[in-house]
């Protein structure tokens, strides 16, 4: 099928060591910055957001020159991280990982933002309403104690009175009668 050189499959794996590395490095923060970007207001967001798309602009040059005095051994980010952590950037693939990433940072956080921007926010707090039962179980909280803050809130807010809430009331072990005067079960307007 592919009739490559051991010297030609080196480089194939080169530049798959070096897409993986700097994609795994530079999604998280993409993320990060995409939902900053779109879901904050904040005194700066603008020049947050023209230095995130400030790769784009610059030449490729510019942007390797001021990425080796900054990460080279004697420039004060590589000179930290030669010294404490043993990394080096200059002239190595980890550097070509390190100048992949930012130079694709502006083209990830593009769609990452406009992703965010595109969710209805309306959505986003109906699902923070509902109850995340496995996270929080997880958590430390059993489901029996998540229902009974669910349902207090419900029947204290008097907003749901429906046949359900009287049937999930009861499984809780929740009372109305704190907040209506009348048991769960009873019907509406029946005396407690």
């Amino acid at each position: 099928m592919l009739d490559l050189s051991p010297a030609e499959w080196t480089a194939v794996e080169l530049s798959l060591r070096i897409a993986i590395v700097a994609t795994a490095w530079a999604l998280p923060f993409g993320i990060a910055i995409g939902w900053l970007l779109a879901r904050k207001n904040f005194w700066g967001k603008t020049l947050i957001d023209a230095l995130v798309f400030l790769p784009l602009v610059l030449p490729p040059v510019v942007t390797g020159y001021l990425l080796l005095i900054w990460f080279g051994r004697r420039g004060p980010i590589g000179a930290f991280l030669y010294e404490y952590f043993g990394i080096v950037f200059s002239f190595r693939w980890t550097g070509a990982a390190l100048a992949c990433g930012i130079m694709g940072f502006p083209l990830m956080v593009r769609p990452i933002r406009l992703a965010f921007e595109a969710i209805d926010r309306r959505l986003e707090d109906a699902a923070a309403t509902l109850v995340h039962a496995s996270f929080i179980i997880r958590a430390g909280l059993d489901r029996q104690t998540l229902e009974k803050q669910f349902v207090t809130r419900q029947a204290a807010s008097h907003v749901v009175r429906e046949p359900w809430l009287n049937a999930a009331a009861a499984k809780a072990g929740v009372t109305r009668a704190a907040f209506t005067g009348a048991p769960v079960g009873a019907a509406p307007g029946a005396p407690a």
